[in-house]
């Protein structure tokens, strides 16, 4: 079982060979690049958000603060959404949802897809975003059951 160093070897692996793919569209900014890495190194720990991890305490730290800000901001319902859906992870067991790529690949298309009617100018960024986090994902993914297993969505 891979430990969090493989998996953010992984996680920038999936970064590279993810810029390789994007590169030929178009040529992005350092700055940009960096946090796009930051996303894929996320993505390669976030399956493991349902075991006491490191990526579990990184995402408790992240949502503790996205809650301040929902409250300054006075967002309720998206505090409310964000308030239940930090509970999950404590409700499943490991290796369940938070492994299966086509519950992943739904809530991120629904997160960009919420994106797209909070900040429609912004709908590229957070797709690069989106598809590095997602990038991340399948090399943790593939890391914990093979690649080939993988591939056959079940």
């Amino acid at each position: 079982m891979p430990q969090y160093k493989t998996h953010l070897l992984g996680g920038f692996c999936s970064f590279i060979f993810a810029l390789l793919l994007l590169s030929c569209i178009q040529p992005l900014k350092a700055l940009f690049l960096f946090e796009c890495m930051i996303c894929s190194l996320a993505g390669s720990l976030f399956p493991d958000i349902d075991t006491k991890s490191k990526a579990q305490l990184w995402c408790y730290r992240i949502i503790f603060f996205a809650m301040i800000y929902l409250v300054l901001q006075s967002s309720y319902f998206a505090l409310a959404i964000v308030s239940l859906l930090s509970m999950l992870p404590m409700i499943v067991h490991h290796r369940g949802i938070f492994h299966r790529l086509g519950f992943i690949t739904l809530c991120l298309m629904i997160i960009l897809f919420a994106c797209y009617l909070m900040v429609p100018k912004q709908l590229l960024r957070s797709f690069y975003y989106i598809f590095f986090f997602w990038m991340g994902i399948i090399s943790h993914l593939g890391l914990d059951f093979g690649f080939v297993r993988l591939l056959k969505f079940k």
